[in-house]
């Protein structure tokens, strides 16, 4: 978190972009998946004040110099508020992302492996994931990093049937990535509670449609029962006939 001395004034005259001009993700697979695993992170952590979740947002790591800057697709930092940012100001927010998310893709592939992965590592992120939405550009779709000792070592992925896993010991889940067809869908589960992350939006969906049947089978059953009252009816009038 490299930091240089400047006086107020200079402070005050440096300018940090809130954009890099560059798009938010090479696809929609890639911005799908982004947007689910955010919203995941972001209900799993709401009961915390001091846990962050962002997303493609810009990091500055070096006070005064607005070219020293990177946009993880998603990260977790801890010990900082939840109040909504337009950048991120490692010296002014006092947390390194603990952990960052990278959906790679054909454009990004080498720089995640390598540049941002560096950085990141410099940087003192305690944990770099790579998810290759597409199954395309990396060897596994799939891979995970933890600092040790001040360098990453790559985590255990195990691979069953048509999903890889690997656990996040800074998260406390296993970062689960299925193939579903041509897609490669990213999954979050907690081994504390053996559930898997709910994503917000698809519950909707479901209690939506759930509701849907519902209203459904109350009118089908309230027509039976005004058909079984006018068999009845007819029943009897046949009896008195």
């Amino acid at each position: 978190m490299a930091s240089t001395t400047l006086t107020r004034d200079q402070k005050k005259k440096v300018h940090y972009p809130e954009s890099d001009g560059k798009p938010m993700a090479e696809t929609e697979f890639h911005l799908d998946e982004s947007f689910k695993v955010r919203a995941m992170l972001r209900h799993y952590y709401q009961a915390r004040t001091d846990a962050y979740v962002g997303a493609n947002m810009l990091i500055y790591y070096q006070e005064g110099n607005p070219r020293k800057s990177i946009a993880p697709d998603i990260f977790i930092a801890f010990g900082v508020s939840k109040r909504k940012r337009r950048i991120y100001k490692l010296w002014e927010e006092g947390a390194i992302p603990a952990v960052v998310f990278e959906f790679t893709s054909k454009c990004t592939a080498d720089e995640d492996l390598h540049t941002k992965r560096n950085l990141y590592e410099r940087l003192g992120a305690q944990e770099y994931i790579l998810i290759d939405v597409l199954g395309e550009y990396l060897p596994s779709p799939l891979a995970m990093y933890r600092l040790v000792e001040g360098h990453f070592a790559p985590v255990s992925v195990t691979q069953t049937d048509n999903a890889w896993r690997a656990h996040s010991d800074i998260l406390n889940l296993d970062i689960v990535v299925q193939r579903m067809d041509n897609e490669f869908v990213t999954r979050l589960f907690d081994p504390s509670s053996g559930e898997w992350l709910i994503n917000p939006e698809e519950a909707i969906d479901i209690a939506n449609q759930l509701q849907t049947a519902l209203t459904k089978e109350q009118e089908e059953r309230k027509r039976l029962t005004q058909q079984i009252e006018q068999l009845k009816t007819e029943l009897n009038r046949l009896k008195q006939s």
